[in-house]
Formats: C-alpha cells, sequence, structure tokens
C-alpha cells in the first residue's frame, strides 16, 4: 500500500492543489486538509476499484478523490454548504481541474 501510494502521491497532491486553487478563497480553505481528504480517498479507491469495470485505476481513484474533495469543500464551513454534484459551480470546478490536470500530463 505505501509503494502505491509515494508512487501516486504527486496525482493525489495535483488533484488537491488544483481544488485549492479553484476554491476561490485560498484564506478560508486549508489545503493541508484537502490534501488528508484526497489522500483518504486515494487509499479508499485502492480497496473499492474493480478492474472488471474496465476503468484505468487512476481513472477511477481521480473520480473518487475529486467527489470526496467537493464532500469537503461542501461541508467545510459557511457558504461553502450550497455546493452541489448538480451546482454548475462544482460541476465548473470538477471539470477545469480535470483539464488543467490533463494539459498538465500533455506537456
Amino acid at each position: 500500500m505505501n509503494t502505491l501510494y509515494n508512487q501516486n502521491a504527486g496525482f493525489v497532491k495535483e488533484i488537491a492543489r488544483e481544488a485549492h486553487k479553484l476554491c476561490g478563497d485560498p484564506d478560508r480553505t486549508n489545503y493541508y486538509e484537502m490534501y488528508q481528504e484526497a489522500g483518504i480517498a486515494f487509499v479508499e479507491a485502492v480497496f473499492s476499484f474493480d478492474p472488471e469495470k474496465g476503468f484505468r485505476f487512476l481513472t477511477y481513484a481521480g473520480r473518487c478523490i475529486r467527489n470526496r474533495v467537493i464532500d469537503w469543500l461542501r461541508g467545510d464551513s459557511e457558504g461553502k454548504s450550497d455546493l452541489s454534484y448538480n451546482d454548475n459551480i462544482a460541476t465548473r470546478r470538477v471539470n477545469e481541474i480535470d483539464e488543467s490536470i490533463a494539459a498538465d500530463k500533455s506537456l
């Protein structure tokens, strides 16, 4: 488990960093807590991943991490509880994170 996490720590950190940049208020959002949530989601993804469903592990793990970070943002502080999976703001943020990570990987 440690080896798998260490090999993908940059991936987890990148998702947390992008979410932190996009949250709009870096003073109210603690990056380290967000990174911890992302790490927990990665570990949960390791245990719940089913290769029979045809997805790559990092695709699955990325979605698990993003969902957990959105949940954390939604419940973390006042004013963030209005985020939801169907909300255009949350959807836009997740899409921006996805695009940013894809752009970084293509470099």
